[in-house]
């Protein structure tokens, strides 16, 4: 019979408490799955986890509630940190993953670093133009002054 509880479980000192509602039945498969794939027995997880053999075989297929004060240590033992065993489809901890939002985000930097020296290349000539307008429109005013001079000693001349 599968249970679906919400329950507070211990994470991470910088976490403190999360507060999940999951599947217990799945946890407890996890717990001895990821045991077996270390090649950790029962007993051994038992000494460790100072408890009986058959209070942690519970544990893992009884109805000892899963999420106890021994969460942490269980998840010490199984070399996985509790969010992978709570929210196993989300890929927490997953290396590759991991490794790939790394790459991924050294090349958004990257493109960050090039889109910046761009902009400052097109900010400088941008500026030169600006510089190079007000000169030619201080020139042009210069003309158009000289120009109203000479028009208006034409006509002084032409009366």
């Amino acid at each position: 019979m599968l249970f679906t509880h919400t329950i507070r479980a211990y994470c991470s000192p910088a976490t403190k408490f999360i507060f999940v509602s999951m599947n217990i039945e799945n946890i407890k498969q996890a717990i001895g799955k990821r045991r077996r794939e270390l090649g950790l027995s029962q007993e051994f997880m038992a000494e460790k986890l100072k408890m009986s053999l058959n209070g942690y075989r519970k544990i893992e297929v009884g109805t000892t509630s899963i999420i106890h004060p021994q969460l942490s240590e269980i998840c010490s033992l199984l070399k996985i940190a509790p969010e992978e065993l709570i929210y196993p489809e989300s890929g927490w901890n997953n290396k590759e993953q991991i490794s790939g939002l790394e790459a991924e985000l050294v090349q958004c930097r990257s493109l960050i670093e090039e889109l910046e020296s761009n902009f400052n290349l097109m900010r400088g000539e941008y500026e030169t133009l600006l510089d190079q307008n007000r000169a030619a429109l201080e020139s042009q005013k210069k003309l158009i002054g000289m120009l109203n001079e000479s028009l208006a000693r034409y006509r002084k001349d032409s009366k």
